[in-house]
């Protein structure tokens, strides 16, 4: 069985907030003992977490890493210094953390608890010494919210699950910044003053220490993954690991990590039928807009690019798209095969020269014709699953067989 299939078996969220039965799950399968970074925010937070775990890994610590969606492979949700957890430890710790789910609140758990579970279960196995967790949605009553950490970082707050979170940005952000408990130091990346002011007066109001803005790079340091962007959630990946390093941080390393931080389709950039082609996981505004800076910064900012654009049907697509095809010269409006929106649904919000497929593979061939003929690059962005299909087929892989 894939694993995905005994993941299906679960809600997306379980019944009602999930503190008390994932307190009690947790206590049942061993509290992991690992110092640990826990990284909420509305972009950057899987970027944040591979840059923090690659410089914990840099100063020979064995680190567990914890993230979701997946990019090729489910399995890469859980990983220990880069291996993915094996589908027999998988299941078998998916058994264990079952049974006691089931013996403390049957039929309440959800999918991301329940893979929490598995990743503490396994990281404690594993020895590991210490732990990067990514968030699911906001931070107050996430299902990491239990887990202990020595710091937590909130990496950048956008309007997103606003049902969940609130309605305004400041809402989502003091929803975030209580991932952890509130004598754990926290760590902002650049976030707007008035933002700031309440996660300020927020931790004040519990007698909180009051937060950390991530201090900026050096100019000398880069960064393995490209844009501006990427350079606020390393700063945030940095100052989060020293918090766990101490005394035996080493400049040297924490460069090194950084320089070579890699992540999947984070503006990966390939050559493809003679087209420069940049894949970018972009999701939202923020998201598509750093993409858009990232591409001019590489090229000439007057670059006119072809662009491919998926989108889920849960993302706001009536702003991204107008976004998009108004900097392109040509626009191929496609549908991942997970959570798409019709391209029809994209294309009637498009401008310029638009095409409309269903098929990923041929929306690829259909925008490398037009950037070649136009001589320009070609820019695949909307989302994480149409940059893993992309990626995917790029690859000479059969569509069929990426799941998520």
């Amino acid at each position: 069985m894939h694993p995905l299939d005994r993941m299906a078996e679960y809600p997306r969220y379980g019944a009602g907030p999930c503190l008390e039965r994932m307190n009690r799950l947790i206590e049942v399968l061993g509290v992991p003992t690992a110092r640990a970074i826990k990284v909420t925010g509305s972009n950057g937070k899987g970027s944040t977490c591979h840059m923090a775990a690659e410089i914990l890994q840099q100063h020979g610590l064995r680190t567990g890493l914890y993230t979701s969606p997946h990019f090729f492979r489910f399995n890469e949700r859980i990983q220990v210094d880069g291996s993915s957890i094996s589908d027999s430890d998988f299941f078998r710790c998916l058994d264990r953390v079952e049974e006691a789910a089931h013996t403390i609140a049957p039929d309440a758990f959800g999918n991301f608890e329940i893979l929490t579970a598995v990743a503490a279960m396994w990281f404690n196995e594993q020895s590991v010494d210490a732990i990067v967790w990514e968030a699911g949605i906001g931070g107050r009553l996430d299902a990491t919210r239990v887990l202990p950490c020595a710091v937590a970082t909130v990496v950048h707050v956008a309007l997103e699950h606003t049902q969940l979170l609130g309605d305004t940005v400041t809402d989502i952000a003091v929803d975030k910044s209580r991932i952890a408990d509130d004598s754990v130091p926290l760590v902002l990346g650049p976030l707007p003053q008035p933002v700031l002011d309440a996660v300020i007066s927020d931790r004040a109001s519990r007698g909180a220490p009051p937060p950390n803005t991530a201090q900026p790079l050096s100019l000398d340091m880069s960064v393995g993954m490209r844009g501006s962007h990427q350079r606020n959630n390393a700063r945030c990946a940095l100052q989060a690991a020293q918090e766990i390093l101490g005394d035996s941080y080493s400049p040297t390393w924490g460069a090194q990590a950084l320089a070579q931080a890699q992540w999947p389709g984070r503006f990966e950039t390939l050559e493809h039928q003679g087209v420069t082609v940049h894949v970018d996981a972009a999701h939202n505004e923020t998201g598509v807009a750093c993409a858009l800076e990232t591409l001019y910064s590489i090229h000439s900012p007057t670059i006119r690019p072809v662009v491919l654009v998926g989108i889920s049907h849960d993302r706001d697509y009536p702003t991204i798209v107008p976004t998009l095809t108004a900097a392109a010269s040509h626009s191929v409006c496609t549908e991942a095969r997970h959570k798409a929106a019709p391209c029809e649904a994209l294309a009637a919000f498009a401008s310029g020269p638009t095409h409309c497929t269903n098929s990923v593979a041929e929306g690829l061939s259909i925008a490398a014709q037009q950037a070649k003929s136009y001589q320009s690059p070609l820019l695949i962005t909307g989302g994480l699953f149409l940059a893993a299909e992309a990626l995917w087929v790029l690859r000479g892989n059969d569509p069929a067989g990426l799941r998520f």
